[in-house]
């Protein structure tokens, strides 16, 4: 029988207006230096999975963003965390206010460093960031013509507003 997921955590793929993509680079002490996808855990407030990451957009970035359209999903194991289920968006920032950023893990030492990155989507970036979890690197590399193409077919749909 498969194991219940313990966390649901929601990601996006997310580019800026000039095609970039957009992560956090992470310092945690003990720790080789890594890069993730922005976004953060589901909760039961949220109502849905994209209401989630617009929140947690909005929390990490001050961005309001627009989800263009399901990237992929998948299940692993997390150390300290456990089973978690992960759905990645792919999404376009269409406004970022640093003064709207709010969340807590940033203020905390426990969690290490949190620096807000961009870089261009091609082989070679892509290569030579430690991006986690592998498979997202993997997932980037795989659909590099995806992402070059995801400014032309930017999403006209409800657009999440940072409070």
């Amino acid at each position: 029988m498969a194991q219940a997921p313990k966390r649901h955590r929601v990601a996006a793929i997310l580019l800026d207006d000039e095609g970039r993509l957009i992560m956090f680079q992470r310092i945690r002490k003990g720790r080789e230096v890594y890069y993730v996808a922005p976004g953060g855990g589901v909760e039961p407030s949220d109502g849905s999975p994209e209401a989630a990451l617009r929140r947690e957009l909005c929390e990490e970035l001050g961005a309001e963003v627009d989800i263009v359209s399901l990237a992929f999903e998948q299940s692993r194991e997390v150390p300290f965390v456990g089973f978690q289920f992960e759905t990645y968006y792919y999404c376009i920032v269409h406004k970022i206010q640093p003064s709207k950023v709010h969340a807590s893990e940033f203020e905390d030492p426990e969690k290490g460093k949190f620096f807000q990155i961009r870089t261009e989507p091609t082989p070679e970036a892509l290569h030579s960031l430690n991006i986690l979890p592998p498979e997202l690197k993997s997932f980037l590399l795989a659909n590099i013509s995806r992402l070059t193409n995801l400014q032309k077919s930017r999403c006209t749909g409800a657009e999440g507003v940072c409070q």
